[in-house]
């Protein structure tokens, strides 16, 4: 599978609209769907300054993203999240980003633990999340969520 997972840029907005903006993939990946270029533009700007997000691209198109975002208490821990394309799932496209974006989490990051949230234990997000190392921790008893780690 060839991908390339690099760091968002200010030319990125037009490939990285769909990602943001499409309601469905948005509810899937745990965050509100943007309803105007204005409040994407926002969302973008965010994005930009915090320097913890990171597009995949396949064939050249912008076809999915992944995020991390710091928990608060610890400056090596993160979560990570991703959404990708409806048109580009079931070939293997997140597998690769995720294993890609952990590395360089590592590296650019210094990372030492990862963790995900995912609807179902059973779910396509699940699968990438352990194909990758992550462990399954247990179902919340807030929402329901089964939360995965990853340890370096």
């Amino acid at each position: 599978m060839e991908i390339e997972v690099r760091s968002l840029q200010p030319t990125d907005f037009d490939g990285y609209w769909p990602l943001i903006s499409n309601p469905k993939l948005a509810d899937a990946a745990g965050f509100w769907a943007v309803e105007d270029k204005f409040a994407g533009q926002m969302m973008f700007q965010a994005a930009l300054r915090r320097q913890l997000t990171y597009l995949v691209i396949y064939k050249q198109q912008i076809v999915g993203s992944v995020a991390f975002e710091t928990d608060g208490t610890n400056t090596h821990r993160f979560e990570i999240g991703y959404v990708l394309l409806a048109d580009f799932w079931n070939l293997g496209i997140m597998t690769a980003a995720v294993g890609q974006a952990t590395k360089l989490a590592v590296e650019d990051l210094l990372c030492q633990e990862l963790w995900a949230k995912v609807a179902t234990v059973d779910s396509a997000s699940a699968k990438v999340l352990q194909k990758n190392g992550f462990k399954p921790q247990g179902v919340s008893q807030l929402d329901g969520t089964v939360k995965f780690i990853w340890q370096g």
